[in-house]
């Protein structure tokens, strides 16, 4: 929370932005009428937009039709958004719509949730297992027990297979880690610094949480990108 350092829950009900320190009055009048846009918003219908162009109008200049403070920008941003830094300011303000109506879809489709994200009951295991449910349904292959020993590319460089022993998968779209690929096709472009803490005292301010995910936007701490921290319990 900007130069105090405090370590703030993100409101997710009406009750709790009503009650929250984290903007004034008038703040939190701006925005409630910008959430209310937000959820009136529709691409395919013209009478939502009022008079705005959300594909030609910066994030940037939305935040200041609405008159929503530093702070406010912060939070939509950061926090609603999940974005990792400021470049999406001077991007068109549809995905910044299209990014906190997913928030705000996700915190309703629970009923009575306390948060809009999602943990596995039985641990992050349970992620790539639903991922491999949802592919099986949609007619999805799975290759257990074999090994990558080639990417295979047509005349114009553009990969086609993967080869496995004696046996070829093939797609036209291949996402993997950058060691099944030839080292001259990959190029860096961003790295992860990640540090791992033990702690002999709890979080500051966030009560009885066994779990949490604070997010320190980048311009609060001196830097270009946010800083994700991870808090698991005992």
């Amino acid at each position: 929370r900007g130069e105090e350092g405090q370590v703030c829950k993100i409101p997710v009900t009406g009750t709790e932005v009503l009650a929250s320190g984290l903007m004034t009055l008038f703040e939190k009048r701006r925005f409630r009428n910008f959430l209310l846009y937000m959820a009136d918003y529709e691409e395919s219908d013209p009478s939502t937009h009022k008079g705005r162009d959300l594909k030609t109008m910066t994030a940037a200049q939305l935040y200041a039709a609405f008159s929503l403070d530093k702070y406010t920008q912060e939070f939509i941003g950061h926090a609603m958004a999940l974005y990792m830094n400021d470049e999406y300011l001077n991007q068109p303000a549809i995905h910044l719509i299209e990014a906190v109506q997913l928030y705000a879809n996700s915190l309703t489709h629970y009923e009575n949730a306390p948060s809009p994200y999602l943990y596995p009951m039985y641990g992050l295991g349970g992620l790539p297992e639903s991922f491999s449910r949802l592919a099986a349904i949609n007619n999805g292959v799975f290759m257990l027990n074999r090994s990558v020993d080639e990417i295979l590319f047509d005349a114009d460089g553009k990969a086609w297979g993967i080869r496995g022993g004696n046996e070829v998968a093939k797609a036209s779209i291949f996402v993997g880690d950058p060691s099944y690929f030839p080292s001259e096709m990959v190029q860096p472009t961003g790295q992860v610094v990640r540090s791992i803490c033990f702690l002999d005292h709890t979080v500051p301010n966030i009560g009885d949480c066994g779990s949490a995910q604070i997010i320190i936007p980048g311009s609060q701490c001196g830097r270009t990108n946010d800083v994700y921290v991870r808090l698991c319990g005992a």
